[in-house]
């Protein structure tokens, strides 16, 4: 019963139980990716089948305001924990999924809360000039060696 606007490609290939609440959308740019998250309350991810790391969109996501809701990774659950921009749901228990992603639809502070705590995070560890800025220290180490 919730409709989902879907980016990307071969998500028309999905088999779903109700097809007429998926929105599709075609594969579309990184700057119009963000510009669809940032009109959005909650953005679903799912993690690529790397299950110690991170994607992007996790933190393009709280950057842009928007609770993501995602499957963990071990990386993931180190860095944000439930409730810090992120809500967790794995992926063999879908069966939660719509009961989360209605939760925080009908609880506009407790989804803006969610969203508060994990910029503060995402802010000071997850920009791209957060990664620069670390990556630049480590090149001055590794040079000093």
């Amino acid at each position: 019963g919730i409709q989902v606007d879907v980016f990307g490609k071969g998500w028309d290939e999905l088999t779903c139980g109700h097809p007429e609440n998926m929105i599709l959308h075609p594969q579309t740019t990184s700057e119009e990716c963000l510009k669809a998250i940032a009109a959005s309350k909650i953005s679903l991810n799912v993690m690529p089948w790397f299950k110690d790391g991170a994607h992007d969109r996790v933190f393009n996501s709280i950057l842009n305001g928007a609770v993501c809701v995602t499957d963990p990774s071990c990386y993931l659950e180190e860095e944000l924990h439930e409730g810090e921009g992120v809500c967790y749901v794995a992926l063999q228990d879908m069966d939660a999924l719509p009961e989360k992603v209605k939760d925080l639809l009908q609880n506009d502070s407790g989804r803006n809360e969610i969203v508060r705590r994990g910029r503060a995070i995402v802010e000071q560890k997850h920009t791209w000039a957060q990664r620069a800025k670390t990556l630049a220290a480590w090149i001055a180490e590794d040079a000093a060696q």
